[in-house]
């Protein structure tokens, strides 16, 4: 399941939720104030950084041989 950023209309605590992809995100509820007016925000995706043992992660972008091309960002 993926985990959702959430601001709340209420009292602008943001949290984070774990919820299923076909969950409402009107249904989400602030933690903080309890109240229902919570608004999912935009959150950048963070790719997988490997799993330990038989995929190695890419090295950053610039350091050669990256997810961008060789280390060709920004050409």
């Amino acid at each position: 399941m993926p985990l959702y950023e959430y601001t709340c209309g209420g009292c602008g605590h943001g949290f984070t939720l774990l919820q299923s992809m076909n969950a409402d995100p009107n249904d989400a509820v602030c933690p903080e104030c309890g109240a229902a007016r919570a608004t999912r925000r935009f959150s950048a995706f963070a790719p997988s950084m490997g799993s330990g043992g038989s995929t190695p992660a890419m090295p950053p972008c610039g350091m050669g041989g990256g997810g961008c091309g060789g280390g060709m960002c920004g050409m």
